[in-house]
Formats: structure tokens, C-alpha cells, sequence
């Protein structure tokens, strides 16, 4: 800060920065480590303080820098000794926080098509450029000429001009160059404001969706509500949203991604008597959602905060009670010889003790968590879709059991290990199988097909744009009699929808279609 760099912190702070810059020589980014431990073994606000009302005849500032270095020399020779050999990783204990991750995780995909969508309902007109004819929620570049008086504000241009907007990184070496709506981006931001505001009223009051899976006869609500997880001085630990499925009878947990794959319900369609009133009762699915998913929220983030705070009061504990020993050794020599200094020195001990009692109370209150009470966000109903006659026969639990086997039977033929997956990218990645070996690993959506016709989902569909030639649409023709296998590689580029049902939440490919972009497995 060039306000600051002439005053005595500035100073500080520039001899600060230039150690830091000779110890990451040796040390890389784990100096950052360094500096934490620093910021817990020093009374920074106590020292910078006394700095400053210091006289500045007493280069106060270089004996602050002076105990600063040494601490960072103290924190540099601890974290020497933390080092431990590398142990291999269990990818079965981090199973729930990667799907956490992916439930909590905005992927630009979604928020492009988000952006998309939400200018569309605005009744503004996004649309691909240049020669990308896919969809502006897919293209890598769209443009927009805004006409709503919210929407130039926001972007800042006049009325029907155009402006390209992009949420890919390497597309900002284009000619002309778009504008990058980075998540997180004032302008982002502002859209999401700007949906907030177009359907608040519409949240608070429960919005109705289709589900094309869902048999005629079935209906269910989905609630939505916010936790979060305090610790004792009053910090958020973990914040989440959580969904409950409620059906007439029963409830049960749900992602929290449970929508994205549903479209909105016609307006023909009406929710059961049971769902409006139970849309009544928020008071229900808060206590089952206590009783059977907060507790578990609660005891995950405990379990973390224990871990972490454990390393660190080891390590600053034992170095403040050395501190106060030292400081009480001091003193009682000092007291014992009549020294001039030993009430300067009672001073120094009392202060190094109440440090310790301090540190233990700060490690106390960050390792004591509670749950504050949860948040509903909104409620929304899913009805059942009536399906097209020749998509039934294709969701046969049967059809597809056989073609999965098929698939992975072929995959193993062929010298390749497959994994079944299907359901662990529920949401933000959507294949059946994961596959390594000769040729590299292959992503793999499994259909089975009596009709000849191939149904992907909205996620299934973004998920092949997004892996690309790593991903895999093997079509099992007949499986329950004569299995035929194809393969599509890149579908995404390879096949275009014969047809988009269900406002985009299938997408249908005739057999003329698919077997003319495959080969034969």
C-alpha cells in the first residue's frame, strides 16, 4: 500500500515481505504455514500498537521487525519438525466431501445456462456467436443486446448493443475480446440479484416442476433449507443446503441438486390436496431434518475442527508454556538477587502466563460447535410427466441392468478395468462407468435401447460437452435378447437431438441418428 509504505508499519511490513521472499526460495508455499503459526505464537495487535505510541526516537519500528523475524525463524524450525512422510491416500474417507463439494460447487456450465435462462425469462434474446450454433447455454461465447433498462445498467452498455460474454478463461484470447463473467464477478452477481428479484415471490410461495421419471401416479414435495454450524466465539464452521423429499406418507433425504434435472410442470398441472397442505407444515421436514441430517452435519464438522485445532494447540501451547517457563525462571532469579529489574520481570511472567490461560480458552471456544437453527428457503412440488409410448419400453429396469452388464463385460474383453459409478455425479457429472486402460480412461454413459431410441438428460448432456473425447456413449441395442453394442465417441460434437423434450430436460436421438455417428463394439 504506497499510503502506507512510508510510516513506521510500512516499514514493518516491507522487511516482512522481503524475508518472506528469501525463505520461499527454500521453503515454497509451505512458508505460508510459517506465517500462520506466526500470527498464533505473537500478540501482533500488541505489539504493533506498542510500535506506534512508541517515540520515534527509539526505532521502535526495527525492534518490532526484529521479534517478528525471530518468530518466523521459531515457526519455520517447528514446522520442520511436523514434517512427515507421505502416507497414501484413502479415497474412501473423502467419498462425502467430495460429493459435498459437488453439491455445494457452482460449475460455470450451470451458471452459463443459469445466465441464459435468466435473460431469456427477462425477455432478452442470448444467442451464439460467429459460427457456434449450439445453444447460448453451451457456446463458448454468446452475445446479448440488452433492452431492459436493469439488465444495461448492469452490464453497462446502451440500449441494443451488443456485448459478448463468455465464462471460459481460455476464451479471453478471441478478437474481439468478450467479457468474462467470472463467478464471483460484480456482474454475475448482479444477475443473480436480478433472479432473486424475478422470482422471490415465486420461491416463497412453492414452485410446481415435472418429473419425466416419476410414474403417473406419484407426486412428492422437495424442501430446501439452510444449516449451518457455529463455533463458540461466533464464527460459521459450515454453511449448507439441504434438501428433504416428503411424500404422503414418509420423508427422506435428498440432493440438494434434486431440480436441475426436472423441467417446470405445464400449467395444466396440479399438485395433490395432500402436497398444498403439507406445503403448510414447514415445522415437519425441519425436525426430520434435524433428527436425521443436521445431527450428522454437526458431528462431521466437529470431527474436522478437532483435527485441526489439535495440531495447532500442540504446537502454539507448548511453545507459550516454554515461554512462561522461561519467563518465570527469570523472575525468580531476578526476585532471589534483588535485581532492579524483577518487577519489570513479574510483569513478563505474568503476562507469558496469561497468554497460556488465553490460548487455552481461544482453543476451547473454537473447538466447542453448535447448530443454529436451520433456514427454510423454498418448497417446490414434482408431479409426474406423461412419457412419449416408445420411451417407456427404454426405462425397464431390466433393459437397463443388461445393457450396464454388457458394457462392462465388453469393457474387461478388451483389456480395461471398469468402475460402476452411476449415481456418484448425480448432479454435476453424470456417467455410468470409469474405465482405464489401454487407450486411456474413458467416461462412459451406458444406454439401453428397445425402441432404437437414446434419452439423454440435461446433465448427462453437459457432461458430455465438458469431457469431450474422454467421454463415451456406448448403446446397447436389444439386451435383453441379442445385445448389439455401439459406440459414440464425444456425442456432445457427433450427434445432434432429433428432438429436445420436456423443455430441454431430455434430449432424443433416433437410431438413424446414433448409428450413423458410432462404430460397432
Amino acid at each position: 500500500n504506497l499510503v502506507c509504505a512510508d510510516t513506521r508499519e510500512g516499514q514493518v511490513l516491507r522487511g516482512l515481505l522481503e524475508r518472506l521472499d528469501e525463505m520461499r526460495q527454500q521453503m515454497g508455499d509451505q512458508v505460508f504455514d510459517v506465517v500462520s503459526a506466526l500470527v498464533t505464537d505473537l500478540d501482533m495487535d500488541a505489539l504493533m500498537t506498542q510500535m506506534s505510541v512508541a517515540d520515534e526516537t527509539q526505532d521502535s519500528q526495527m525492534q518490532a521487525l526484529e521479534k517478528i523475524l525471530e518468530a518466523m525463524e521459531r515457526g519455520a524450525q517447528r514446522l520442520a519438525q511436523w514434517q512427515e512422510p507421505p502416507r497414501p491416500l484413502e479415497p474412501g474417507r473423502y467419498r462425502q466431501l467430495r460429493e459435498r463439494s459437488r453439491q455445494y460447487r457452482l460449475s460455470p456450465e450451470y451458471a452459463q445456462h443459469y445466465c441464459v435462462d435468466l435473460l431469456r425469462a427477462m425477455d432478452e434474446e442470448p444467442r451464439a456467436v460467429g459460427a457456434d450454433r449450439s445453444d447460448p447455454g453451451d457456446a463458448a461465447v454468446f452475445a446479448v443486446a440488452p433492452q431492459r433498462k436493469a439488465v444495461r445498467e448492469l452490464l453497462d452498455v446502451p440500449a441494443g448493443q451488443d456485448v459478448r460474454l463468455t465464462f471460459r478463461q481460455a476464451s479471453m484470447d478471441l478478437t474481439p475480446k468478450p467479457r468474462f463473467l467470472a463467478m464471483g464477478s460484480p456482474e454475475y452477481d448482479g444477475l443473480l440479484a436480478l433472479g432473486r428479484a424475478q422470482g422471490s415471490a415465486a420461491l416463497a410461495q412453492g414452485a410446481l416442476f415435472a418429473d419425466p421419471d416419476l410414474p403417473p401416479d406419484q407426486c412428492y414435495l422437495l424442501w430446501f433449507l439452510e444449516a449451518a454450524v457455529y463455533d463458540g466465539r461466533g464464527e460459521a464452521v459450515e454453511r449448507c443446503l439441504l434438501a428433504v423429499r416428503q411424500n404422503s406418507d414418509a420423508m427422506c433425504a435428498a440432493p440438494a441438486y434434486a431440480l436441475i434435472d426436472l423441467a417446470p410442470a405445464p400449467e395444466v398441472a396440479r399438485p395433490e390436496p395432500w402436497m398444498l397442505a403439507a406445503a403448510r407444515e414447514p415445522e415437519r421436514p425441519l425436525s426430520w431434518s434435524l433428527a436425521n441430517q443436521q445431527g450428522d452435519l454437526l458431528e462431521e464438522a466437529r470431527s474436522g475442527r478437532r483435527e485441526i485445532v489439535a495440531r495447532r494447540r500442540a504446537a502454539t501451547l507448548a511453545d507459550a508454556r516454554a515461554a512462561a517457563q522461561d519467563a518465570s525462571s527469570r523472575y525468580a532469579e531476578a526476585a532471589f538477587a534483588g535485581a532492579d529489574d524483577a518487577e519489570a520481570l513479574e510483569r513478563a511472567k505474568e503476562q507469558a502466563e496469561a497468554r497460556v490461560r488465553g490460548l487455552g480458552r481461544r482453543y476451547a471456544r473454537e473447538e466447542t460447535l453448535w447448530l443454529a437453527p436451520a433456514r427454510m428457503v423454498a418448497v417446490a412440488g414434482v408431479v409426474s410427466l406423461d412419457q412419449p409410448p416408445d420411451e417407456r419400453p427404454d426405462q425397464r429396469p431390466d433393459v437397463a441392468a443388461a445393457a450396464m452388464a454388457h458394457a462392462m463385460a465388453y469393457e474387461r474383453a478388451h483389456g480395461r478395468e471398469p468402475v460402476d459409478v452411476s449415481g456418484d455425479y448425480a448432479g454435476t457429472h453424470s456417467f455410468d462407468v470409469r474405465s482405464s486402460g489401454p487407450g486411456g480412461l474413458r467416461f462412459i454413459e451406458v444406454k439401453g435401447t428397445v425402441s432404437g431410441n437414446v434419452f439423454l438428460s440435461e446433465t448427462e448432456h453437459r457432461t458430455a460437452a465438458k469431457l469431450g473425447d474422454s467421454y463415451y456413449l456406448y448403446i446397447v441395442s436389444d439386451p435383453l435378447q441379442h445385445p448389439r453394442l455401439r459406440i459414440v465417441r464425444d456425442p456432445a460434437s457427433h450427434l445432434q437431438p432429433d428432438q429436445r423434450l420436456h423443455q430441454g430436460v431430455r434430449y432424443l436421438y433416433h437410431a438413424a441418428t446414433w448409428l450413423a455417428a458410432s462404430t460397432e463394439g
